[in-house]
């Protein structure tokens, strides 16, 4: 029997956004973290577990990964923007 081999994290962060495009946002959401498991420092997976997390109304969830990922890049503008959104929401 064959093994199969991991999958590489160019196919994860694939197979993540197919999943937001089909609003599995649940999906999106665990293959994320699957690439945060590899790579902890990964604030695209944030801005995508924020993005998933936002587009399901947890606001709370997504502000967290939003700040998760402003805190690995100071200048991640995604992150910084969806913040702000965020924030005009909660008013």
């Amino acid at each position: 029997m064959a093994e199969t081999k991991p999958a590489t994290r160019k196919q994860i962060v694939e197979d993540a956004r197919q999943a937001a495009l089909a609003g599995d946002w649940n999906g999106a959401i665990a293959l994320n973290q699957q690439l945060l498991e590899r790579t902890p420092r990964d604030a695209e997976a944030y801005n995508r577990i924020g993005r998933a997390h936002l587009e399901q109304g947890n606001y709370a969830e997504a502000i967290e990964a939003y700040t998760h990922a402003l805190r690995i890049d100071k200048a991640n503008i995604i992150a910084r923007r969806n913040l702000q959104r965020l924030e005009l929401l909660r008013k």
